[in-house]
């Protein structure tokens, strides 16, 4: 599976936050503490903050996807 070498670069080109994955992750993480500590879970919530980084996930995924194509690409050339 190819990966991104500079995520964070990667991010800011698509003009988001690169912390922003990981601030949704503690978003919803908090959300599952609270439910735990009152009873009461907003499921609502939650999905509202996993739809949104599922699909910059997979934004991310198509990114290592064509970067492994042009590394494999070039490494092709050099042969």
């Amino acid at each position: 599976m190819a990966y991104l070498n500079d995520m964070p670069k990667t991010c800011r080109d698509r003009a988001t936050n690169p912390e922003w994955p990981l601030q949704l992750l503690k978003s919803i993480k908090g959300e599952f503490e609270k439910g735990m500590a009152t009873g009461m879970f907003d499921a609502s919530y939650v999905l509202s903050k996993i739809v949104p980084l599922t699909r910059h996930v997979k934004w991310l995924e198509q990114q290592a996807i064509a970067e492994g194509k042009i590394r494999y690409a070039e490494e092709d050339e050099d042969e």
